[in-house]
């Protein structure tokens, strides 16, 4: 039997935060920081945030920002027995300062949520199928929908192609929120086009047939 709109919805989500970062500061840009903090802070279904501002080209460079940076250094590193992914974290560099808007990085996070720097698939996949494996719906939102959204290593091409190798315990519904993103150029999303469907005006959803 085909799920409605608000079933998709209602199930238990992981949010992913793409380049939320802090130099810039029109009302437009505030605007659409001020709506991922509105929409992670009061969904019910939300139950984790991940936070992915990237600094560097060459190598993943993410700032040391509290209280994002321990709960990550925790799931991804401390209490890590796979090696692979502890060399994930080795690999990255941690800079002094503030990367991220200051309306984001000061989510404040519930009680029944997680919050944590994640910045590579294999951090997903390992936070789906191993810490909360009852994460059935992953949010992409953030700066730049063709861009980083689409081609950062938690962007949605590479969660489509997780999904696709089979590679999560169960098949991840991939979705956006246009009030929650921007174009290049700080320009909101005004046209929606494949390989993303609507599912309400302001939810899209990545069609299960996408191949990345």
């Amino acid at each position: 039997m085909k799920e409605t709109v608000q079933e998709i919805l209602s199930r238990p989500s992981l949010v992913l935060i793409i380049d939320a970062w802090n130099d810039r500061d029109s009302d437009q840009y505030r605007q659409c920081m001020t709506n991922i903090k509105t929409f992670c802070e009061t969904n019910s279904h939300i139950v984790a945030v991940g936070l992915a501002s990237y600094t560097g080209t060459e190598k993943h460079v993410l700032a040391h920002e509290e209280p994002w940076y321990n709960q990550s250094c925790e799931f991804f590193y401390d209490k890590v027995r796979w090696e692979t992914l502890r060399q994930v974290w080795n690999d990255a560099e941690f800079i002094t300062g503030t990367t991220t808007h200051e309306i984001v990085k000061n989510i404040k996070i519930r009680a029944d949520q997680r919050q944590f720097l994640i910045w590579h698939n294999l951090q997903v996949l390992y936070y789906c199928n191993y810490i909360n494996p009852g994460i059935e719906n992953i949010y992409i939102l953030g700066t730049a929908w063709e861009e980083c959204l689409r081609f950062r290593s938690v962007g949605y091409r590479e969660l489509s192609s997780l999904n696709d190798c089979n590679l999560f315990s169960k098949t991840k519904t991939i979705l956006s929120r246009i009030d929650c993103t921007l174009e290049v150029g700080d320009l909101p999303v005004t046209d929606v086009q494949y390989p993303w469907v609507e599912l309400n005006k302001s939810t899209v959803m990545l069609d299960k047939g996408y191949r990345a």
